[in-house]
């Protein structure tokens, strides 16, 4: 058994959530990609050892779970805005282009 100073899996990941949202607004992709190892490990334990079967364990599955879906929006912007500077860095490039080939010394 845990000591009371311990935290357990599902409040671990409860709190590397709030931390994973914190830095993807900040775009900080090193760091969250570290942590994603992290929460994926606990998922796997907490899934393992049944932690959200147990009774009273409704409220946080729920956080945690609004948690997630809150995170997944995050990224799914943050790649939608990635995107889209791919796409002007290419129109970008190609106009370089079109200058090199036009504006060259012949």
């Amino acid at each position: 058994m845990n000591s009371g100073n311990e935290k357990q899996p599902a409040d671990k990941l409860e709190a590397l959530l709030e931390k994973q949202i914190t830095l993807a607004r900040k775009s900080e992709l090193l760091e969250l990609e570290r942590l994603a190892s992290e929460c994926e490990s606990l998922v796997e334990k907490i899934s393992a050892d049944g932690t959200f079967e147990q009774p009273g364990s409704k409220e946080q599955r729920d956080r945690i779970e609004k948690l997630y879906r809150e995170f997944s929006l995050i990224v799914a912007s943050r790649k939608g805005a990635a995107e889209d500077e791919l796409k002007r860095i290419r129109k970008g490039k190609r106009i370089i282009g079109k200058y090199r080939r036009n504006l060259a010394p012949m």
